[in-house]
């Protein structure tokens, strides 16, 4: 079995990697581009684990999203694990809502929960999962919490919906439905996502299709259609999978008051920022020194300097001399 780990940069993927596989995975170029992609087992399964580059959407920009992306068409994982930052959900449910649709097994892993939590977010979990259809796993990876239900989700492999959750206009629902029908190639993705690709000028997906029959046809209907909107298609889509996601969060998320950290808590947090961290090791190491060089170095070498003197070197001398013959 293939999983594979996709998110943007800085969700923590790469902590949930380390705790589902341990310290062995191999890191190597994707072939054909200088993009980092680590590879490795899960621990007790049968099972292969990517970590992916860091991917915001299907539309891609950076050589890491088309890695990211490229992973997904052409590897074919039987698991694909979405990590978000809690505290962003609003912002990253919209990827959720395109792997689904595309057709993968996807599992949605909450992330930094506790850190959602210290900022008042209360997530309706339960409710989240009736709405998406798929499994949601809260984890705090930094503490290992909530890894071992995400492995047990992985080997359900559950997070396969029939229905398409994203939520298009009758204008561009109907074009996708058109241009679906007259897909006749076999591809990794549904024919109904591939569609909404297309219309949205995916360049990738445009040169999938480059085998259609249809091709030049296809082409030209994305142009008709295009004609009819004030704006880009990938403009009009995209605020529409946004719009579907805000509905799909509607009463989900809560506010309240922000919890106050523990002492532990807020030193933990401060030796993390990259901006406390070089100052506060500074300031170990002088602290280290101090014990070190003043008072190991000095006050204690006095110390035992004058205890052996006084009350262990001179006894033992005078009884040595009394009883020990020369």
């Amino acid at each position: 079995m293939k999983i594979a780990l996709i998110g943007s940069p800085n969700v923590g993927k790469s902590l949930i990697f380390y705790h589902l596989t341990g310290k062995y995975a191999t890191v190597s170029n994707y072939p054909g581009t200088s993009v980092d992609v680590t590879r490795g087992k899960i621990k007790g399964m049968d099972a292969s684990l990517i970590d992916t580059p860091g991917m915001y959407s299907f539309i891609t920009i950076t050589d890491e999203e088309r890695v990211a992306k490229k992973i997904l068409f052409e590897e074919e994982p039987e698991v694909v694990v979405h990590v978000v930052d809690a505290k962003n959900i609003e912002r990253k449910l919209p990827l959720t809502l395109q792997l689904i649709d595309a057709g993968f097994n996807t599992i949605l892993v909450l992330n930094a929960m506790d850190e959602a939590e210290r900022l008042g977010m209360e997530i309706d979990v339960e409710t989240l999962k009736e709405r998406l259809g798929i499994p949601v796993i809260t984890t705090i990876a930094t503490q290992k919490r909530g890894i071992r239900e995400l492995k047990r989700a992985i080997e359900k492999k559950d997070g396969k919906r029939r229905k398409e959750l994203i939520d298009l206009n009758a204008g561009i629902r109907k074009a996708v439905e058109n241009i679906s029908s007259v897909l006749e190639q076999d591809y990794p993705i549904r024919k109904k996502f591939l569609a909404m690709l297309l219309l949205m000028g995916d360049k990738d997906s445009l040169e999938m299709i480059k085998k259609e029959r249809k091709y030049d046809e296809i082409l030209k209907y994305i142009k008709s259609i295009a004609r009819r909107f004030p704006h880009s298609l990938s403009y009009e889509i995209a605020l529409q999978v946004e719009d579907t996601s805000s509905r799909i969060l509607e009463g989900i998320i809560q506010y309240r008051m922000p919890e106050k950290g523990s002492l532990v808590e807020k030193l933990g947090e401060i030796t993390i920022n990259p901006f406390f961290a070089f100052p506060m090791a500074v300031i170990t190491i002088l602290v280290f020194y101090f014990f070190a060089g003043v008072i190991g170095a000095q006050i204690l070498v006095g110390y035992l300097e004058n205890l052996f003197e006084n009350y262990i070197n001179t006894p033992l001398n005078t009884a040595l001399e009394t009883y020990v013959p020369n």
